[in-house]
């Protein structure tokens, strides 16, 4: 829908009409007294861009001190409107230097009329209300005004002004011929926002980098240009057209990428590289959007303590993550504080800090922040005391501002600028790059003062337990993914053997053990198989019966082929300085879970917290592989070693996202096998064909299934993405000629079943499904006129057997009701910030069989469900602080409770 819009204004911040120019007479002249009147005199200018007064709309934007005023008298397209004043805008700095406000205007309207009207067919931005060509380079050659030549341009040449609708329809539109420099340079900056969200321990809640590639190009011709970074797509499309491998290195994944029209988007879809024909002078080439590996520049550490009703002392400590040899320029750190603010006080080791009452904040400038340094800021805040009780503060959270030259939070690198021209000149390039904060906000998270005895127990175990440290994390890790190569289950050529990772789990626990004296925790390992052990760890709280427990930290993996990996699988390997991204197989499953667990169970050794609940974890073997029985966490139930799980929640640590996993589907792998006759395919009424008997068939059966297994009303409760299926998946026979029809085939596939069905029911379905058909076989549907699937005459009939694999699961359903589910779901929007609980359709194995045997079994995650099971496997070390964090959470929650 076009924006027909009826009227433009330009006004002033007192609405005095700069300019103006009305395109349609169905509104009259005095529109901008009813915006005076109705929008700018009363409170309401600036809360909604959009007001209509009576039968007309008002959409207006405030650049600089004017006010833009566009008026529609009919339904219009309001982006569509917003995109033409932002691209009029920048139009006219372009004229006028770059400069746009009231004064810019005055000086200028002259031009901003000859702009504004109808010149001719293509020199022209808006034709009877509709925006039209809002191009400055083509503009140009019809709308002149001295004083805009670039100063690196050489005399203007007395060659005529090429033919108007070659510019305009032309492929190159955007570039006039026959521009001519002494110099032929190109500049190419790469600026980029960093966005933040973080918790007041330091864990990422919300990251992502927004970037543009702004280019000015003073070169002669109609050169073509070939830009290429090092994003992932276009490294690996170039290796693919040059048949080499991908050259190792840093590669970043790209999102949301849109580009200038010059980009000749058929050559980037085919060959993933940025080419292009660049316009005369300054343009924006590419926007671009970043969300995983994001380097960040800096980490906040602020600790806030309030002293009585009136004192406050803050601490705030800014680390600089990039190069030693960068520095960022302009740090602005600012830190909110009450409005009833009186006083205060600072220390600083870097910087200039001041209070500024007009936004409520301790401001603190640093012109010069070096790279791999920290810098402090103390206050003392002394508050107006107020009469009454005191109210609650909703803290907002520490904002950043700063400028880091030469350095990019997403890792974006230009690795190479070429330029052709037919006349074969050399060209200067410049690169540079930018990183900016966009919204970089660190929150101030204080609990208010503990009532009673009760209330003590979260904030005082949390503060005491602190977050995941990183290098014992870390180090454990590496060891575990080291032993991964040995890990694989998939017998008989790859045998897990989980007692390497039990025994590094154990020494990591060991000086806080039982076993050296020297602390609380109860260690075991507990074995079934040779070489395949599982570890309990437990540690012990106070009163009976009272558990919580975090199972299904399995230490076994699924195979990895290195060759298709871009770094070794079988190795611990980061992404960055920071060690944000870690890489390997197991990291996001499960081995991450496993060195996670373990360092919250050492951390509670270490400090020791009186605790009601006794915390127990259990690390299993044997998870990958359902067909081998009795040696992982099925063992241990059996044996009763889980049997005390059941007073308390249980926190099954083996799915993905952050987030509460509330449902899986079951699971039931199928085989139907047809049996026929083979015989020539010239003679296709003397055989039966097995192939068309087994997919007539499955049809018939797969109608059976959805009709008495439909979608259930509770899978919307749980948010399953798909109701039960039954699909086909593999195809097999014996083989033979192209002109054989053959004797027997198999078809395969599997049931993905939500947990409101039993896998038993299905299956006895299913063989009553195909006892029928072969019963029936002459009212099954045939193709073609021959086909058949009986032969009287031979006293032959087509057959169907189906069969089930050993490993049939069955769904899980958690209890919605039940204490740890509410647990885990108020922790993960404590330190998440959000709870989105979510069911897959995909098995998880055992989970039902814990839930049967009486225990309350919840799920989560903290890996990233992409890397699942798949190649070049990482985790996010921001990730697995906020899981550590969650479940410190959980366990304050129930003590406060108990």
């Amino acid at each position: 829908m076009p924006v027909a819009a009826s009227a433009i204004y330009f006004l002033n911040l007192r609405g005095d009409v700069l300019i103006n120019r009305l395109y349609r007479d169905d509104v009259g002249g005095n529109m901008v007294d009813a915006f005076r009147m109705h929008i700018m005199q009363t409170k309401e200018l600036g809360t909604c861009p959009v007001r209509q007064i009576g039968g007309c709309s008002f959409l207006y934007m405030r650049i600089s001190n004017v006010y833009i005023v566009i008026v529609v008298s009919s339904n219009a397209n309001v982006a569509c409107a917003f995109k033409f004043v932002v691209e009029a805008v920048a139009l006219f700095k372009s004229y006028f230097g770059g400069n746009f406000d009231e004064d810019s205007i005055r000086n200028n309207f002259v031009l901003i009329y000859e702009l504004l009207d109808v010149l001719d067919m293509y020199a022209e931005i808006m034709d009877f209300g509709y925006p039209q060509n809002l191009s400055p380079e083509i503009l140009k050659l019809y709308i002149t005004q001295e004083g805009v030549r670039s100063p690196f341009s050489s005399k203007p040449s007395d060659k005529p002004v090429p033919n108007a609708t070659l510019q305009v329809t032309g492929a190159v539109g955007w570039r006039r011929e026959g521009l001519v420099y002494k110099k032929n340079e190109v500049f190419l900056d790469i600026v980029e926002s960093v966005n933040l969200l973080m918790s007041s321990k330091g864990s990422v809640l919300r990251c992502d980098v927004t970037g543009k590639i702004l280019m000015k190009c003073f070169l002669s011709g109609m050169p073509d240009l070939k830009l290429g970074l090092n994003d992932k797509i276009g490294l690996e499309k170039e290796a693919q057209l040059k048949s080499r491998p991908t050259k190792s290195g840093k590669t970043i994944e790209l999102d949301d990428v849109t580009f200038h029209q010059c980009v000749n988007l058929t050559r980037f879809n085919s060959e993933k590289t940025v080419s292009f024909v660049p316009p005369d002078g300054e343009f924006e080439l590419m926007k671009y959007r970043i969300t995983e590996g994001v380097n960040l520049p800096f980490r906040v550490l602020p600790t806030i303590k309030e002293l009585g009703r009136t004192r406050m002392e803050i601490n705030v400590k800014v680390k600089s993550v990039f190069g030693a040899k960068m520095f960022a320029l302009g740090v602005v750190v600012k830190v909110p504080v009450p409005k009833q603010t009186a006083k205060t006080s600072f220390q600083t080791t870097s910087g200039k800090a001041k209070y500024n009452a007009s936004i409520d904040s301790l401001v603190w400038k640093i012109r010069k922040f070096p790279g791999q340094t920290e810098a402090t800021m103390s206050a003392e805040v002394e508050l107006i005391s107020t009469m009454g009780e005191k109210k609650s503060w909703n803290r907002p959270p520490i904002q950043m501002e700063f400028q880091v030259p030469m350095f990019t939070a997403s890792g974006l690198r230009v690795r190479f600028l070429k330029v052709w021209e037919k006349s074969g000149y050399n060209t200067v390039e410049w690169v540079r790059y930018i990183t900016r904060a966009g919204s970089y906000e660190i929150r101030c998270y204080s609990p208010p003062p503990p009532k009673n005895k009760s209330q003590m127990a979260s904030p005082a175990l949390k503060d005491a337990v602190g977050g995941l440290d990183r290098e014992p994390f870390v180090a454990l890790l590496g060891k575990l993914i080291g032993e991964s190569a040995r890990l694989q289950n998939d017998p008989p050529n790859h045998v897990p053997q989980e007692d390497l990772v039990a025994q590094h789990v154990v020494d990591a626990l060991h000086p806080v053990s039982t076993d050296t004296g020297g602390g609380p925790l109860v260690v075991r390992k507990v074995g079934y198989a040779e070489g395949r052990s599982n570890v309990i760890v437990e540690y012990p709280g106070t009163v009976p019966g009272r558990v919580v427990s975090f199972v299904g930290m399995h230490m076994d993996v699924v195979p990895a082929n290195p060759c298709e990996w871009d770094f070794d699988p079988f190795s611990l390997t980061f992404d960055s300085e920071d060690k944000e991204k870690l890489q390997g197989r197991g990291t996001t499953d499960c081995l991450g879970h496993v060195a996670l667990v373990a360092q919250l169970m050492k951390r509670l050794g270490e400090v020791k917290p009186a605790l009601k609940h006794s915390v127990i974890a259990v690390f299993i073997c044997n998870e990958e592989n359902s067909s081998v029985t009795g040696i992982g966490v099925d063992g241990l139930v059996k044996d009763g070693l889980l049997d005390k799980l059941k007073t308390g929640p249980l926190f099954w640590i083996d799915t993905a996202d952050k987030q509460p996993c509330i449902g899986t589907g079951g699971m039931i792998p199928w085989h139907l096998k047809a049996t026929g006759k083979l015989f020539h395919s010239g003679l296709a009424h003397k055989a039966i064909n097995a192939m068309e008997l087994n997919m007539e068939a499955l049809k018939e059966i797969q109608k059976r299934f959805y009709a008495d297994f439909p979608a259930h009303e509770k899978e919307k409760v749980y948010k399953f993405a798909t109701p039960s299926t039954m699909k086909p998946t593999k195809w097999s026979y014996p083989g033979g000629g192209l002109n054989q029809i053959p004797g027997e085939c198999t078809i395969s596939g599997d049931i993905r079943l939500t947990p409101f069905y039993s896998t038993s029911s299905v299956v006895k379905k299913l063989k009553e499904y195909v006892q029928d058909i072969n019963e029936n076989l002459e009212k099954l549907d045939t193709r073609g006129p021959v086909s058949k699937y009986v032969l009287p005459d031979e006293n032959l009939r087509g057959r169907l057997e189906i069969t089930f694999d050993g490993d049939v699961m069955n769904g899980v359903a958690c209890n919605l009701e039940s204490r740890g589910f509410q647990a885990l779901c108020k922790a993960t929007e404590e330190i998440v910030g959000h709870v989105e609980p979510y069911s897959i359709t995909g098995s998880l194995p055992l989970i039902r069989e814990l839930q049967d045997e009486g225990f309350d079994v919840q799920t989560a995650g903290y890996g990233l469900l992409k890397t699942y099971h798949a190649k070049n496997e990482y985790c996010l070390f921001s990730d697995m602080a906020q899981g550590f964090q969650v479940f410190v959470s959980i366990i304050s929650q129930l003590e406060a409770e108990a």
